[in-house]
């Protein structure tokens, strides 16, 4: 086992929580150290040995016991995955935290170990960190979750009275919350979410981030620069422009498209009554706060905070303009989107695997048919009832066949139209798989909460059998107590009274007397004549 000191290089989290262990479930007070894959429980801080630990991939938390006869106290628990529990038999680790904010906390830094490596636990992680997932698989260079909410948002409900301002149902946030952290990726559907929820959503993954999206380091330079805005506005808007350039790039893209995204929704301030300055004091806390600041003096800025956030959504054109990096990555994502596929029906494809090379053509079985690249693409011609591949590569391609096919080669524009409708019939099957796939996910999830169900019903039923079993020996040894206080001195002295006499011997009972004859009136006695 590792050292305790070796356990403090690779800490992530540390703290004291409290543990329910034992044959009565008893609460104990342990220092729980999170590292790597493990939880450690240890009794002390300075101990070099753990007491316990519990591996973490394929677990599940809950943040408040399914079943829980303390409903005061702030708890959550650890059900371990298969692994865990059949190498230890431990099938529950139920910890109890001195309040709300250091459970949640203790939340979402389990489940960023747990879920980390399918894209979840993005609550609470490093913006860096979760783009570093996003671009391995060739997503954008926004979080999952920015984009959804905000398109989510933009398809229905900029015109929404009160957006960003007016709180969304906290459980249904909750529970998205949940899904992201676990790495689920839902799909927002209206009427299904809720705009305010969505929007609550968005605020809550921007507040939670570890640094603010505008670092702190950077905060005290933007409150000069808007402290003289109305000495020299020009001159304060050069250095705000300078000061966000220096930002992280991932940092100042995702400030970049939150800004566009907010001057959208200020235009529509006519229906939603969200204009700049209200978007800004909504938005201000989220982006941009320094930690360590005394909070008088935090109050004390608040309005120059406001009045910066508010002049970099309108003015974000001049103010965060494309840099070189972020350019550079824009067109890395517009190159391999170049790269993507091309579909061309079954029957339109007649080629030999020995003609194409792997870095030219993909072909494999799909539902919508086969595909090949862009670059092939550009010389594919449609024939009837055949596609001609010009591949100089091929000496096999140049026959007779293939050159009375040139000849009744479609012109561009046709070959155009012919790619325009096998686009078109690609993206309606496409949105029939999307349906269909929905109605799959929604099975599975169903199936999904069965299953979940039927285990907390097991489970309960277990921890019902152990709590009578505890119950019936506890009245056991109550009625032994009982009987021992009351009714076994009682029994004991009656038994002493019957079988004791006054040496110890056990007494003989006495004869009775014989009665004595009564004597007649003058008579003296029995002698008398």
């Amino acid at each position: 086992m590792a050292s305790r000191n070796n356990v403090s290089e690779e800490v992530t989290r540390v703290g004291w929580l409290k543990k329910q262990s034992g044959v009565v479930r008893a609460w104990q007070r342990r220092w729980c150290v999170l590292r790597g894959e493990f939880l450690f429980f240890f009794a002390k801080e300075d101990q070099q040995k753990p007491m316990g630990r519990v591996f973490l991939p394929g677990s599940t938390i809950f943040d408040q016991p399914r079943q829980s006869d303390e409903p005061g106290k702030y708890m959550l628990e650890i059900v371990p995955g298969q692994y865990h529990r059949l190498t230890t038999g431990s099938d529950s680790y139920l910890l109890s935290a001195p309040d709300q904010n250091t459970r949640d906390d203790w939340v979402m830094a389990l489940r960023r170990v747990i879920y980390e490596r399918v894209g979840g636990g993005i609550f609470g992680q490093a913006l860096e960190r979760t783009m570093r997932y996003d671009q391995h698989y060739g997503h954008n260079l926004l979080p999952v979750i920015v984009e959804h909410t905000v398109s989510f948002i933009r398809e229905f409900g900029l015109d929404t009275e009160g957006l960003f301002r007016e709180p969304g149902d906290a459980a249904e946030v909750k529970v998205l919350q949940e899904e992201y952290d676990c790495g689920r990726k839902p799909v927002l559907c209206s009427p299904e979410h809720d705009i305010h929820t969505v929007a609550s959503l968005l605020k809550m993954y921007l507040r939670k981030l570890p640094e603010p999206l505008i670092p702190s380091i950077d905060y005290h330079n933007l409150i000069g620069a808007t402290q003289i805005l109305d000495i020299d506005e020009a001159h304060a808007k050069n250095l705000i422009a300078r000061e966000l350039s220096q930002l992280p790039k991932y940092n100042y893209y995702l400030l970049q498209y939150i800004c566009r995204f907010l001057y959208q929704v200020q235009l529509h301030a006519n229906k939603n009554r969200m204009d700049a300055q209200n978007l800004a004091t909504v938005f201000a806390p989220n982006i941009l706060h320094d930690e360590e600041e005394d909070p008088h003096k935090l109050m004390r800025n608040a309005s120059l905070i406001q009045r910066l956030v508010k002049i970099v959504i309108l003015e974000h054109e001049s103010i965060l303009p494309d840099i070189p990096e972020i350019m550079s990555l824009k067109n890395q994502m517009a190159d391999s989107a170049s790269r993507k596929l091309i579909p061309i029906d079954n029957d339109l494809i007649n080629m030999e695997s020995s003609s194409s090379s792997d870095s030219d053509v993909d072909n494999f079985n799909s539902p919508i048919g086969s595909y090949i690249p862009a670059a092939s693409a550009k010389r594919a011609f449609e024939f009837r009832g055949s596609v001609f591949i010009d591949d100089h590569e091929s000496d096999h391609s140049k026959t007779a066949t293939d050159e009375e096919a040139v000849s009744e080669t479609l012109d561009g524009a046709a070959m155009r139209s012919e790619i325009k409708r096998l686009n078109s019939d690609l993206k309606n099957t496409k949105q029939q798989y999307r349906k269909q796939i929905k109605a799959a996910l929604t099975h599975v999830e169903q199936e999904r909460c069965t299953i979940d169900l039927l285990n907390v019903r097991l489970r309960n039923e277990h921890r019902a059998r152990v709590d009578a079993e505890e119950r019936n020996h506890k009245l056991e040894h109550e009625l032994k107590e009982l009987i021992k206080k009351h009714v076994n001195p009682y029994y004991h002295d009656l038994k002493n009274i019957y079988d004791s006499g006054e040496d110890g011997e056990p007494a003989t009972p006495a004869a009775p007397s014989p009665p004595v004859p009564r004597s007649s009136p003058g008579r003296i006695g029995p002698h008398h004549p």
